[in-house]
Order: structure tokens, then C-alpha cells, then sequence
């Protein structure tokens, strides 16, 4: 019986784990992902370039850039509202780096690592 009590409480307590990941995303990850919010939302691509790393992942079709990826969303503003949709909810941490929004499976998503410059935006993509 005392097995299965401390069974119990171990997968409660890994439940209550997951359940707060969102929690441990750094504060600094979030103010990341707040002012690629507000850029997103208000179209301002000079601090959205600002955010993200050279090496930005935008498309499955081999593209890694991030001015290949800014001149694209000039052209496509509803990438944008995508990705001002996406940094509006809870995010997560997922092993080395956070992704926004939480739970977003093969949906638009973001995400940022952390680098020696602090917290930048690496990918924005959709699908798998």
C-alpha cells in the first residue's frame, strides 16, 4: 500500500511539474517575446530584425535567414499577425530553448534561445 502511495505522489508531483513549466520560462525569455509581440503587432520590422538571430528558420524550404524572412513579411503581412498571435499567449521551455505559444504542436510557433546577446527570436514556423 505504501507503494502506491509514493507512487501516486511521485506522478502528482511530475504533473504539478508540467503543469508549471510555463513558470520557469526566464523572466528574460519573456521580455524577449514581449517586444516581439509588440513589433509583430505593430509591423515595426527594424526591431523585429533586432530580435532575431541571422541564422532565423522561417520555412521547411531550406530557408535560414533572417532578412530573407523580414523582406518576406513585407510582402506578407499576415505572417506577422501570425506571429504577433503567437507571442501573445503562455509559452514554454522546452529543454535549451522557448517556444511560443505553449501547446502549439504543428501550428505557428516561435522560437528563442538564449545567446551572448540575450534572448533571441531563432525560428517562426508552421507544420513539421
Amino acid at each position: 500500500m505504501r507503494q502506491h502511495l509514493l507512487i501516486a505522489t511521485l506522478i502528482l508531483l511530475g504533473a504539478n511539474d508540467s503543469a508549471h513549466a510555463a513558470d520557469r520560462v526566464p523572466n528574460e525569455a519573456k521580455a524577449a517575446v514581449k517586444k516581439v509581440h509588440a513589433a509583430s503587432a505593430t509591423r515595426d520590422l527594424s526591431t523585429l530584425r533586432g530580435l532575431m538571430l541571422s541564422e532565423f528558420t522561417w520555412s521547411f524550404g531550406g530557408d535560414a535567414n533572417a532578412s530573407q524572412a523580414i523582406e518576406y513579411w513585407q510582402e506578407h503581412p499576415e505572417a506577422l499577425r501570425a506571429l504577433a498571435h503567437a507571442t501573445q499567449s503562455a509559452c514554454e521551455l522546452r529543454s535549451s530553448y522557448v517556444q511560443c505559444p505553449k501547446g502549439a504542436g504543428k501550428g505557428y510557433r516561435a522560437g528563442f534561445k538564449l545567446t551572448v546577446d540575450g534572448w533571441r527570436m531563432a525560428y517562426f514556423v508552421a507544420g513539421d
